[in-house]
């Protein structure tokens, strides 16, 4: 079978051409896009300056590269009763060291935040103590997950990561509980 030829008047030959044009302008954007991944990161810096936009509510799952200490938050919702009585939320983490040097990471950089702004630190106790995340150093390579347990939180929308290491108060990620 021979290519079908198509012949063009004079004044469709201009139209053709700027279509040919952005036709393979478009292509070649669409080949210099980086490939998707299924894991998500967005990187900052101790100094609080982030390298890519969006820090403020990640999904569940996204990945925050802090000066090569990879964090997420792997799962957050409804934990064991503490000893108290109340209601307990419990949110899993993950640290990675990628870096050649010794991290921290301590469970009381966390903390989650309601839908009016109240704030709650991980505090809840249990009469069976469940496995916490705890406190320590993670050589290079090393991983680290664990459960933070905030006793009475209740209609948690954010889960916030403030390393006790930096300046003040400063957040540097926050996931979105939905």
């Amino acid at each position: 079978m021979s290519p079908k030829v198509v012949r063009m008047r004079a004044d469709n030959l201009g139209l053709a051409r700027l279509l040919l044009g952005a036709s393979l302008c478009l292509a070649l954007v669409g080949c210099a896009s980086p490939p998707a991944t299924s894991e998500k990161t967005v990187s900052f810096s101790s100094s609080g300056a982030s390298t890519a936009t969006g820090h403020q509510d990640l999904a569940i799952g996204t990945i925050a590269d802090y000066d090569g200490l990879k964090i997420t938050v792997l799962s957050a919702g409804t934990g064991p009763v503490a000893s108290d009585g109340r209601a307990s939320f419990d949110v899993k983490v993950r640290y990675e060291n990628d870096t050649k040097d010794t991290m921290s990471y301590n469970e009381f950089d966390w903390s989650v935040e309601d839908a009016t702004g109240a704030r709650r630190q991980g505090t809840a106790m249990f009469d069976a103590n469940p496995e916490t995340l705890g406190s320590g150093d993670l050589a290079s390579g090393d991983v680290q997950e664990g459960d933070i347990y905030f006793s009475g939180a209740t209609g948690v929308r954010k889960v916030i990561y403030a390393p006790s290491m930096s300046s003040g108060e400063q957040e540097f990620a926050k996931w979105a509980v939905r």
